[in-house]
């Protein structure tokens, strides 16, 4: 059976780092089944999701994507993942995704606390939080409303369908929950 690996790669980012890591996975003909990354504040975080193919052996591949990160200076994690745990991540990938954005003048705790745990509280679970806005100037305290946006992507795990997550803001922080759509 094949092997299923999860690298995590994190460190400070810099040009090629990404493309010296694939090149070792191309060396050895692996297959990426998934690949995400995120900079934040010049820190990278890079998952990479491979199969290693029934007939190679994983500790040659690993050794030298250990020692490749080493050369560029971040750090390597290795996560196994399980056949049957894979293939619910698959399975779950056809699912209906939300988009949920919250719109303001800077982003703090307790609103992001407050919409994520409206989330929870639906079962929904978030995949990614995407910024779309500069950064606030460190000298100001807030920016201009349309300088910040946060995205959030959800997905229900069981659920499927048109489902709306409705948030409110009146001056209270108030937001509703977990509906179905068109109602």
């Amino acid at each position: 059976m094949p092997e299923i690996i999860l690298i995590q790669i994190s460190g400070e980012d810099k040009p090629g780092l990404t493309s010296s890591l694939t090149g070792v996975l191309a060396g050895y003909g692996i297959d990426i089944l998934d690949i995400g990354q995120s900079v934040i504040h010049n820190q990278l975080v890079l998952g990479v999701l491979i199969r290693i193919p029934r007939e190679a052996e994983s500790a040659p591949v690993l050794k030298d994507i250990m020692f490749k990160g080493y050369e560029q200076g971040v750090n390597v994690k290795f996560k196994p993942i399980e056949g049957d745990k894979y293939m619910d991540w698959v399975s779950a990938q056809g699912k209906p995704r939300h988009i949920i954005t919250l719109v303001g003048n800077k982003a703090s705790g307790t609103a992001i606390s407050k919409v994520a745990n409206i989330i929870a509280e639906n079962g929904l679970n978030i995949d990614m939080i995407h910024r779309l806005s500069g950064p606030n100037p460190p000298e100001r305290r807030t920016c201009p409303p349309s300088r910040l946006h946060r995205i959030f992507r959800t997905r229900h795990p069981y659920r499927s369908g048109p489902y709306a997550l409705q948030l409110s803001d009146h001056g209270n922080r108030r937001a509703s929950g977990y509906r179905p759509a068109g109602r």
